[in-house]
């Protein structure tokens, strides 16, 4: 492959990989903010988002996501 192929190659890997991650960022806010307006209405939470918020994934925004979740006030005790 020649030098010049290998550069756009390289341009256009590095342009999915941010692609993919500014859909991913997308994706998570819209999911936090659904939750927060939730929780400030409220409203229930599915389980699967509560276990999301007390067990959060790592190196992929769920941690900064859910500590946002629960500074914000929205989080209170369900019965």
């Amino acid at each position: 492959m020649n030098g010049r192929k290998r550069l756009v190659n390289e341009v256009n890997i590095v342009k999915g990989k941010n692609d993919v991650e500014a859909i991913s960022i997308a994706r998570l806010y819209g999911w936090e903010s659904e939750i927060i307006h939730a929780r400030s209405k409220n409203q229930s939470i599915d389980h699967l988002s509560k276990e999301l918020i007390e067990n959060p994934s790592y190196g992929d925004g769920g941690m900064a996501s859910a500590v946002r979740i629960v500074s914000s006030g929205s989080m209170k005790k369900e019965s």
